[in-house]
């Protein structure tokens, strides 16, 4: 998010009024979803959740950077909904692990780390940005950076859940 103003600036010519409606399309998605996805938490575990959003978030986050207008609205909606079903699992899971009488100890670390990658993520992708801009142009350099973020995520996700799915199924021969 912290680049999105720079890249669609550049790739578009996106007034601030744009940028920002394609923010809060993600922005409101998310959270206008968040209480229809503590309603699914209670029919499917926190996990699968939290690993089924992880997968569809880093799909598209991953192809965020060849999509273009009118499309790129509907990949913030996207990311938006993905991220929803990703955020409250999370919250869930660290509130259901935390000790009697350290909730508030585990909504802090949850916060912390949060902040922390908001920290560390726009130095790491700033640091990748230079380093592919030496090859690529800058709109590409900015595609290649999201790609590789969001096929992390994809790919991890996508790794646990198969490592789940064969865990249940090994259980139950």
């Amino acid at each position: 998010m912290a680049s999105f103003p720079i890249l669609m600036t550049q790739k578009f010519s996106f007034t601030p009024g744009q940028i920002g409606g394609h923010i809060a399309a993600f922005m409101l998605t998310m959270g206008l979803l968040c209480p229809f996805v503590i309603k699914l938490s209670k029919r499917y575990s926190q996990p699968q959740l939290l690993l089924w959003g992880s997968l569809i978030y880093g799909l598209f986050f991953a192809t965020v950077g060849w999509v273009s207008p009118p499309w790129l609205i509907v990949w913030m909606f996207a990311l938006g909904a993905s991220s929803a079903v990703m955020f409250i699992p999370t919250l869930q899971l660290s509130a259901s692990g935390a000790p009697q009488g350290h909730l508030a100890t585990s909504m802090g670390g949850f916060t912390s780390a949060g902040a922390l990658g908001f920290l560390l993520g726009p130095i790491v992708s700033g640091g990748l940005l230079s380093l592919f801009m030496l090859w690529y142009s800058n709109l590409h350099a900015y595609s290649i950076v999201l790609f590789l973020g969001g096929m992390l995520e994809f790919s991890l996700a996508g790794f646990l859940l198969a490592r789940g799915i064969l865990a249940t199924r090994s259980a139950s021969v």
